[in-house]
């Protein structure tokens, strides 16, 4: 008897098949409100492939992908024109 093909070992969803959990621990949202943030710092996230930046917008912390050349301590402007 032969064995199972990847796409059914997939699907059953064992342990070799499974994602990491710790890996996505920061959501990525967008803020709510419009104003001036603050960089408070760059993160290496394992389950993304770009940084992410921690941002304080007034009372709300977020996490968003990095830009280039985002530095921490950077003030960076969220919604208006």
């Amino acid at each position: 008897m032969g064995k199972r093909i990847i796409q059914q070992a997939r699907g059953k969803g064992g342990p070799a098949y499974r994602v990491n959990r710790k890996a996505y621990c920061h959501k990525i949202k967008f803020p709510m409100g419009e104003g001036e943030a603050e960089i408070i710092k760059l993160i290496h996230s394992t389950g993304h492939t770009a940084p992410l930046m921690m941002f304080k917008l007034k009372d709300e912390i977020g996490y968003l992908p990095a830009f280039n050349g985002a530095t921490e301590g950077q003030k960076i402007m969220f919604g208006g024109k």
